[in-house]
Parts: C-alpha cells; structure tokens; sequence
C-alpha cells in the first residue's frame, strides 16, 4: 500500500514538475494585437487624420500576431484585410511575409514601424 501511494506521489509531483517549467517558456514579445493610428512621412510624424488622402480613408490599423507564425493586419473604416507569416530573425528583429514580399519591422519597446513604399511606415503601438 504504501508503496504505490509512493508511486502515485512521485507520478504527481513529476506531472505538476513538467506543468510548471512549461508555463516559464518566455512569451515572444511580438505576439499579440498591435494597433496604429499615426504614420511617419519622409520623418515626419502625422495622425491618420492628417494623412487622409495616403489612406483612402482608413482610420486605424491592426496587427495581431499568433504563436503559429501568422499574423492578420485589418484596416478600419476602410477595405483591406491581409494575412501573412513572421519569422524572429534577432532579439529584436522580425521579417514579416505577405502578398509575395518580406519587410523586416525591429520592436522598440511597445512600439515598431512598418515601413512602406514612398518614405512613409506605420507606426504600431500595443
């Protein structure tokens, strides 16, 4: 009797053991909804507001990140939804891969850019 309430314990502790060293793995600090309603223009800071006609319209954009790889970037108040894949490429650092190009974005903080065509990024905050 006592022998296995020794087994069942050792059984118990491993299986509470293996549960948590699994929920100390660091969350990569990508993942997540990011959100921006400002872009940068030739360096120059402006609200979606100000940048109308570059935006067709668009009030704010989302991003959100997922554990697979993924991510799903929506525009509001205007049309547009696209999906794609990332890939961490430093501490820092990140390709992102969508409609057949890669754009590599570096986490600031709670902040990064995503540039674009023409001088102008999308500045994304959580």
């Amino acid at each position: 009797m006592k022998r296995k309430f020794r087994e069942a314990l050792v059984l118990v502790l491993m299986i509470v053991t293996v549960l948590a060293l699994t929920g100390c793995a660091k969350k990569d600090p990508i993942l997540g909804t990011w959100k921006s309603d400002e872009m940068s223009v030739n360096g120059q800071v402006m609200g979606f507001d100000e940048a109308e006609e570059e935006l067709g319209g668009i009030s704010e954009f989302s991003i959100k990140f997922e554990a697979a790889g993924t991510f799903v970037m929506r525009g509001e108040g205007g049309e547009g939804t696209a999906y794609g894949d990332w890939e961490k490429t430093g501490d820092s650092t990140y390709v992102l891969s969508f409609e057949g190009e890669d754009t590599v974005i570096e986490v600031s903080g709670n902040s990064f850019v995503l540039e674009g065509d023409g001088g102008y990024g999308l500045i994304f905050r959580r």
